[in-house]
């Protein structure tokens, strides 16, 4: 019922206009046209972006609406378990790269291997001979592979560091395919037509809603040739509605849109 008495609006309704012709050469003087015709000038139809049965219309029709107001949703239970799924494992990822558990243990491992390499050749500069060459080369060379596991260690993390990054890109990913079971206004308007309603499965690509502004309408008027000149451009006009009527003839008279 809304739609049809608005598009009746649209073509039937009518104005006064009072506009101020600009010329260098003559005064201003001032054009009263009997007439217009009041059209909208962007309506828009809102889409669904997925597939999937209607959850949720938290709207009606007539309703005005702000730019990105939540129109209706769409199941999206599996989005949020991926979703869920992404932010678990991030949080593991995290707990990982963050411990320095590991990284402890290999330091002190290397500091009794260094302290005992070093307590060896102490006793051999007091006492000649007392640790065997074979013992020094071993453990010298538990040293050297204390050192050689803390540099892995921290080689790990470094990876789990760009491994984190990797899983919170797969989280705001999640989170973006979840939000397009959402389906938003995007434009600040009045709802003309719902095309789908809870429960109804829906394509996507499908137009959901039908969203006009209010906020700037068009004004399309008819002047007389004789007075149709290019100092028209620009010059202020003022409309007054008028009641219901059909639109006179429109012989040897030009056509003018005011926005």
């Amino acid at each position: 019922m809304y739609v049809n008495t608005l598009k009746i609006c649209c073509v039937w309704l009518l104005v006064y206009s009072t506009a101020q012709a600009q010329s260098s050469s003559k005064p201003e003087q001032a054009i009263v046209i009997e007439s217009a015709v009041l059209q909208l000038v962007e309506t828009v139809e809102i889409p669904a972006t997925v597939t999937g049965p209607i959850e949720s219309v938290p709207i009606q029709q007539g309703a005005l609406v702000e730019n990105g107001q939540v129109l209706a949703s769409i199941d999206n239970r599996d989005a949020q378990i991926k979703l869920e799924e992404a932010e678990i494992e991030l949080d593991i990822i995290t707990a990982q790269s963050e411990s320095d558990v590991d990284v402890e243990f290999a330091r002190k491992s290397r500091l009794v291997a260094l302290a005992d390499y070093r307590r060896a050749q102490e006793s051999n500069r007091s006492y000649s001979g007392v640790v065997s060459a074979r013992e020094m080369d071993r453990l010298k060379l538990l040293v050297e592979q204390s050192e050689a596991e803390l540099e892995k260690i921290r080689f790990e993390k470094s990876i789990l560091q760009m491994q984190k990054r990797l899983k919170e890109a797969a989280v705001r990913k999640n989170r973006i395919e979840s939000e397009r079971y959402t389906i938003r206004s995007s434009l600040a308007g009045q709802i003309v037509e719902i095309n789908k309603r809870p429960g109804e499965w829906v394509n996507a690509a499908d137009s959901v809603f039908k969203v006009v502004r209010l906020d700037r309408l068009r004004v399309e008027e008819y002047l007389p040739a004789r007075v149709a000149v290019s100092g028209l451009t620009g010059a202020s006009a003022v409309f007054e509605t008028a009641p219901h009527s059909s639109p006179d003839d429109t012989s040897g008279q030009t056509r003018h849109r005011v926005e």
